[in-house]
């Protein structure tokens, strides 16, 4: 077994960098489903040749994700592994789920045959390290901020030519932040410290395009909540209400306008 010293670790930080690789995997998968790679069929069957029972399908996952692997290499994406590597257990930690985000049984039987194994294909090698259980209520959150970054990814895609769309990706960032944001009690906890983050760079486009106003005061609405409910010093409540004042003015000034 690997010595667990040397397990790259994936943050919540990360998702946004990781989300870079959404499309590599995208088309890996693609391919799969039409074509499966030859190359790497004998690898994985061999892999798990005993776990043909199994309720997912293994064979698939591996062959999807030593393909996604090679398409890194060939398209030079795979410069940073924190990077690439990093994305191929979030996407990895999805497949091995069931549909409620739970664990079984196969999870771990993956996990320990495909860290375990010897197989050097396509930069597995280097991404083994990587590989691992994330752990249902991490996978949650990590889930949920992907959810939320490929709404927003979207929203900055339309921003500019289908305003309308680009709204609707931006009320969807706005109402996982609702549903989320309201459920930290400490700020700094990093889960919580990223939405927040990533509601910060929403609201900073939403209010300097001067769009999406009701997303806006949606957003300003949830802030307000929290100051108020949050047992803060003066300082922090002061510091809070005079942002929230501000992005309720800027947000009355464009109904107005």
């Amino acid at each position: 077994m690997e010595d667990l010293a040397e397990r790259k670790t994936i943050t919540y930080d990360m998702v946004d960098m990781l989300y870079l690789n959404s499309t590599n995997m995208g088309i890996a998968e693609a391919f799969t489903q039409k074509t499966p790679n030859p190359q790497f069929k004998p690898t994985c069957d061999s892999l798990f040749t005993n776990h043909h029972n199994s309720n997912l399908n293994f064979n698939s996952i591996c062959i999807t994700l030593l393909s996604y692997f090679q398409l890194c290499k060939v398209t030079r994406s795979s410069s940073n592994p924190d990077s690439y590597c990093g994305y191929a257990n979030y996407w990895l930690n999805g497949k091995l789920r069931k549909e409620n985000g739970k664990s079984d049984k196969d999870t771990s039987i993956f996990f320990e045959i495909f860290s375990g194994s010897s197989n050097k294909d396509s930069g597995s090698s280097e991404c083994k390290r990587y590989i691992y259980n994330l752990g249902d209520e991490t996978y949650k959150k990590m889930n949920i901020l992907f959810t939320y970054y490929n709404h927003y990814s979207n929203f900055l895609f339309h921003r500019y030519t289908k305003s309308d769309l680009s709204c609707t990706y931006a009320k969807e960032c706005a109402k996982i932040y609702k549903e989320n944001i309201l459920n930290c009690s400490n700020f700094e906890d990093e889960f919580c410290a990223k939405l927040k983050g990533f509601r910060d760079k929403l609201m900073q486009y939403l209010e300097s395009l001067k769009i999406c106003s009701d997303t806006q005061g949606i957003i300003s609405s949830i802030d307000k909540t929290i100051a108020e409910s949050s047992p803060q010093n003066p300082g922090e409540i002061s510091s809070q209400a005079t942002t929230i004042s501000a992005t309720s003015f800027g947000t009355a000034m464009e109904t107005i306008i």
